[in-house]
């Protein structure tokens, strides 16, 4: 019934199974019923057995955690070659190869229960080794993305993935005694021009170090990401040994986390199949190997921002800044609406206390725009022209870019300074 292999995999993305995933595996409230015709063909390619094994767990979690319809649960019926079942019925045909603990685990997330720390921290490193189970690798990523992951199921998550950063890390490039970590969504933009590698070089200039945390995009958006600028920019990625210590480092250094970690990179291709952007698209801008003292990330939906900030605060950055509502989920503030910062900062005892700033557009333009950028796919390259232009003229053909370079290295510098002040002076 399952297909091991997800690397060589063929399956086109427009296949009934990814619809299938597409329509009934988005959310609480945004999922769908599948229709009858629809259904037919998934049938026809779950008898296939082409269908790699990874797929078909996210697609029978999301079909077993919404409530099915009759016809819908013929697919469980088709799959199990009976219409009696029980959950472990189920659970046996999606973690069949799965340790004896992650059957354990599924079952539990099947019966809607949440996960201890301890229990999600195994998971964890079931998910990221090289053990068997591709089943139950997209069941679990499934499931969680539909009902939500809990605060304790993310920081054991997290825990697992900071122990797979085991390497050796170069200090030479450090020359400042704060470091900021910049982490925007790994999937991009595909409507402006994304000025982030300018906020790196605005707070290099601010003596501050700057990392990038960066990777590959594992979709189902494949916009012009940070990785991408970086490497159009010749930005050092931060394991690299030939960078000159004294070298000017104009934007700080990158860190491309998808090829530094081989099990994450296999998570890349994970994810392109599972189509759903699952825990990883949180988590992996919250890694934190080497010990940044200022975490800048973003969260679009209101309600993310807080969960984002727990999160952070958890994984024990003395400083964090969230910026919410941003141009597409990024930190670039939007031209004509206000964006709000979410902040934490670790004091004296040990605690985080929070502020949130609002930034309005006007306070630093000189006049009220009518409209922002909309750009439809817009081009790498004169994306980083853009940035090269600015950085040499502090200025390029183009209003709204430069605008928006002005607004948003105006409403984090509040943020930094807000954070530095209030937090635990030898932390930072």
């Amino acid at each position: 019934m399952f297909k091991n292999s997800f690397s060589n995999s063929t399956i086109s993305a427009q296949s009934a199974i990814a619809q299938g995933i597409k329509t009934i595996g988005i959310g609480k409230k945004g999922s769908k019923n599948l229709d009858l015709p629809l259904i037919a063909e998934i049938k026809k390619e779950i008898h296939s057995n082409r269908i790699p094994e990874i797929m078909l767990g996210a697609f029978y979690a999301a079909l077993i955690i919404k409530k099915s319809t009759s016809a819908e649960k013929e697919l469980l019926h088709h799959a199990l070659g009976r219409k009696t079942y029980s959950d472990e019925d189920l659970i046996k045909l999606i973690c069949k190869d799965a340790p004896r603990f992650i059957e354990t685990i599924c079952l539990e997330l099947i019966q809607q229960k949440t996960l201890s720390l301890k229990q999600a921290k195994k998971m964890g490193d079931f998910l990221f080794s090289d053990q068997t189970g591709e089943g139950a690798r997209g069941f679990i990523a499934s499931i969680l993305r539909v009902r939500y992951e809990t605060p304790d199921e993310y920081a054991g998550l997290l825990q697992s993935m900071n122990q797979l950063f085991q390497f050796d890390i170069p200090s030479s490039w450090r020359k400042n005694e704060c470091l900021i970590q910049i982490a925007d969504p790994f999937d991009g933009v595909t409507r402006i021009h994304s000025v982030t590698p300018l906020i790196g070089a605005y707070f290099l200039n601010q003596n501050y170090d700057v990392v990038n945390m960066a990777g590959a995009s594992s979709g189902p958006k494949y916009g012009n990401n940070l990785l991408q600028l970086c490497q159009s920019l010749s930005i050092p990625d931060i394991r690299q040994k030939t960078y000159v210590k004294d070298a000017q480092l104009t934007f700080g250094v990158c860190f491309d986390q998808t090829m530094a970690v081989p099990s994450l990179m296999q998570w890349v291709q994970r994810r392109r199949l599972i189509i759903k952007r699952p825990f990883l698209a949180t988590l992996e801008r919250f890694v934190n190997p080497f010990a940044a003292d200022i975490l800048i990330a973003s969260a679009f939906h209101a309600p993310y921002g807080e969960k984002m900030l727990d999160i952070a605060e958890r994984a024990g950055f003395p400083g964090i800044i969230i910026v919410r509502n941003g141009m597409e989920g990024t930190i670039n503030f939007p031209l004509i609406r206000s964006a709000k910062v979410l902040c934490s900062a670790r004091d004296q005892k040990g605690c985080y206390q929070r502020q949130e700033m609002e930034f309005n557009p006007i306070e630093i333009l000189t006049h009220k725009l009518s409209m922002d950028e909309k750009q439809e796919n817009p081009s790498l390259t004169e994306n980083v022209q853009l940035i090269k232009t600015y950085i040499k003229e502090r200025k390029t053909n183009s209003v709204c870019f430069d605008n928006r370079v002005k607004v948003t290295c105006h409403g984090l510098e509040k943020a930094v300074k807000w954070v530095t002040t209030y937090a635990k002076k030898d932390t930072l």
